[in-house]
């Protein structure tokens, strides 16, 4: 569809609308100009290798000046682990269900439906 012209309306003067809409189209509909697969990769390739400059007399670009900033970084935390290299509590699936237990004494949580739900839950250790 090819737009001659536009408009803003009023949601309460449908009728400037209806008439908007019901003026013809142009007479002549040019037809649009299409480019071979080849002139785009020409004008594509033409354009990364040679990024655009500022014509005559504008100023060049100018070099970012960066301040030093500090690292900021979040150290990582290591898990805790016994003297044998196992970790303190283990998350294993049962059957459909989930269940967090302490891999020294055996002690487990009650079973919830969910992974998530595990985390949230606590042991009651006995080592």
């Amino acid at each position: 569809m090819i737009s001659d012209a536009s408009g803003i309306f009023e949601s309460a003067r449908f009728h400037q609308l209806d008439v908007f809409l019901a003026e013809p189209g142009p007479e002549l509909v040019p037809e649009p100009e299409r480019a071979n697969q080849a002139q785009v990769d020409d004008a594509f390739q033409a354009h990364v290798a040679q990024p655009p400059r500022p014509e005559g007399d504008a100023a060049p670009y100018l070099e970012l000046a960066l301040s030093n900033l500090p690292v900021i970084a979040k150290p990582r935390v290591e898990p805790k682990r016994f003297s044998t290299g196992r970790e303190p509590l283990e998350i294993a699936r049962i059957g459909a269900a989930w269940r967090i237990s302490c891999t020294g004494c055996g002690e487990s949580s009650p079973l919830v439906e969910f992974r998530w739900q595990v985390l949230e839950q606590t042991v009651a250790c006995r080592c």
